[in-house]
């Protein structure tokens, strides 16, 4: 087991104060807010993020990771299945349910930097043209800027996961090029939930892809994309307890 301690994005840190003449604005009901959000702007999405954090306001992460994460009905639920799966991984790898559990609610806002990428190029139909490919990237730099703020000891841990879960355990990915365990442990983790919950979901651009598909896919980016360990722990929440079956894959 792998206590919080271990992880340097699960130590709790220092509160911040408020700034000087700035009142904490209250966290708004979750039972509130409508399920879909029409006109919901960036910088509102942002702050309730924010403060639901802050306040420990589980079900309000949960649906502004709906509102937020991705904006279309077919991909709206990406945000909690990728991080509900990464928990599962984080348990098959060891980790202390504690340290699964907040890898879980750190990981539902990853994809909030996509507020700030046009529509036109998330759900675009055909391939990214580089400078489109180039701006949706940005979704990770920007994402970790946004949850910056805040005084949750989650909040690092949740910018962290924004910023690092599309770096490569072979170092290809982005946006720093960080291979191997400079990636951390919890970033790896969600990687590979994160590309499989995208494989076996329909998109615009692609027809979502069979169970056994997708893992075969991520088996073939074993020790590439995906960190081993990882990998090995996804099969194992899927039932596969070793890589005989998929020697045809990665051979």
């Amino acid at each position: 087991m792998i206590p919080p301690t271990v992880i340097p994005e699960l130590r709790p840190r220092a509160p911040t104060a408020p700034a000087a003449g700035r009142a904490a604005a209250p966290v708004r009901p979750a039972d509130s807010l409508p399920a879909q959000w029409p006109g919901l702007g960036e910088n509102d999405a942002v702050a309730l993020a924010i403060r639901a954090i802050d306040a420990g306001e589980d079900e309000l992460v949960e649906r502004l990771g709906v509102a937020a994460g991705d904006r279309k009905d077919t991909v709206a639920l990406h945000g909690l299945r990728s991080a509900s799966l990464a928990e599962e991984v984080a348990l098959a790898m060891g980790l202390t349910r504690e340290t699964a559990s907040r890898i879980r609610r750190a990981a539902i806002l990853h994809d909030i930097g996509k507020l700030a990428v046009p529509a036109s190029v998330l759900f675009k139909p055909g391939p990214l043209d580089p400078d489109e490919m180039a701006l949706s990237k940005m979704h990770t730099v920007i994402g970790a800027d946004l949850l910056r703020a805040g005084d949750s000891p989650l909040l690092p841990l949740a910018c962290m996961l924004a910023m690092r879960h599309h770096e490569h355990w072979d170092g290809r990915g982005y946006p720093d090029g960080l291979a191997g365990e400079a990636i951390p442990l919890p970033a790896r983790i969600l990687s590979v939930a994160d590309v499989f919950d995208a494989l076996i979901s329909a998109r615009v651009y692609k027809v979502a892809w069979c169970e056994r598909e997708a893992l075969q896919e991520i088996v073939r980016q074993r020790g590439g994309h995906h960190d081993p360990a990882a990998v090995d722990a996804l099969l194992r929440v899927y039932g596969r307890t070793d890589l005989d079956d998929w020697d045809q894959v990665v051979a």
